[in-house]
């Protein structure tokens, strides 16, 4: 099917036009996670990175790699961030849900005293996950993402705006440097191979551009009275971390 530069938002690093898209954009969130004891704490993440690979931690075990991602128990009283707000969605994991100090608009929590680690920092602990499985990852990486990215959205008004403004749109992480959560190609190759089916077949799994049409479309049905999802936004690109609904950046 033939197509143009129109029907696309391609999307790379942080700092780029879309870059609110990417995994390391700054989109402060909560969240309570069951950890493997069966406890249950309320997270704060600095970005969807920092979601992806303190998951895959609880996944596989490894509680240090999670704490080192995590940090300390969120406390009540300041707010994370002025935009937050959880809306009612679908049914989520065992392994997640809103946060009850995300439910405010603002929430009202904040991490006690911790230097995050930043995206970069995050991903690298990822790739130190101990009795990691690919074939397990494969399976549960979707699921991880899509859930971050919900999260991500529901509790930023602003950039969930930005998202729901692309319409139709297919969202596409133009990172040259990565052939699964995006294509393998720059925007300026994307450009040149997007009109055709052939040269689709060229560009690699874009899961996470592939996420962000899944989250897209349950957001639009949730947020419908807001007035949110009528947008017909243009597209362009960022970067980072990227991530996407197939298959979650082993690292």
């Amino acid at each position: 099917m033939a197509k143009t530069p129109a029907d696309f938002v391609f999307f790379w690093k942080p700092d780029q036009p879309y870059g609110w898209a990417g995994q390391w954009y700054p989109s402060p969130f909560t969240a309570r996670v069951t950890l493997h004891d069966d406890e249950e704490r309320d997270v704060f993440f600095p970005t969807a990175e920092h979601w992806m690979m303190a998951q895959k931690a609880l996944l596989f075990g490894d509680k240090d790699i999670f704490e080192r991602i995590a940090g300390p128990p969120l406390v009540s009283g300041a707010s994370t961030s002025p935009n937050q707000s959880e809306g009612a969605g679908p049914r989520r994991s065992k392994r997640s849900r809103p946060s009850k100090t995300a439910s405010a608009s603002p929430a009202q929590a904040s991490p006690k005293k911790h230097r995050a680690p930043s995206p970069k920092e995050v991903k690298a602990l990822g790739r130190k996950v101990k009795n990691f499985d690919e074939a397990t990852w494969v399976r549960e990486r979707t699921r991880i993402v899509l859930e971050g990215t919900l999260h991500k959205f529901r509790q930023n008004p602003d950039l969930r705006r930005e998202l729901l403004a692309t319409g139709e749109k297919e969202m596409v992480e133009a990172s040259p440097l990565d052939r699964v959560w995006g294509i393998g190609m720059g925007e300026k190759k994307a450009l040149e191979t997007c009109g055709s089916a052939e040269g689709r077949e060229a560009w690699g799994l874009n899961l996470l551009g592939r996420a962000l049409g899944e989250a897209r479309e349950v957001l639009r049905a949730e947020f419908r009275d807001e007035g949110e999802g009528e947008g017909e936004g243009e597209g362009e690109g960022i970067d980072g971390g990227g991530v996407a609904t197939e298959t979650l950046r082993s690292g």
